[in-house]
């Protein structure tokens, strides 16, 4: 909820929130969005399936995470990482470089 009010408060517009993988899957499967961001633990799995989707459509995203960079599947050790807690200037920062 605290990424949302942020991505508002920035004037961007959150159409969509999952809180599960499988809602998560479905939105990416079928809606369309110009970007996303991703927590890594979504009620206790990791959201890389999300990630691959994401990917696989050509859709910027980064994650959110209390974990470290090592936590992320090698796969995605590039993509940015917002760190817990939150802070403004670093949310506006990954935005800028999608």
């Amino acid at each position: 909820m605290m990424i949302q009010e942020m991505l508002e408060d920035l004037g961007f517009e959150v159409p969509d929130v999952a809180s599960t993988l499988s809602e998560g899957i479905s939105l990416v499967e079928t809606g369309s969005y110009e970007a996303a961001i991703l927590d890594v633990s979504l009620q206790g799995e990791n959201s890389f399936p999300i990630a691959s989707l994401l990917a696989e459509k050509g859709i910027p995203f980064a994650f959110s995470s209390g974990f470290s960079l090592e936590d992320i599947a090698p796969e995605f050790a590039d993509r940015p990482l917002l760190r817990k807690p939150y802070q403004f200037n670093e949310l506006e920062g990954i935005l800028a470089a999608f």
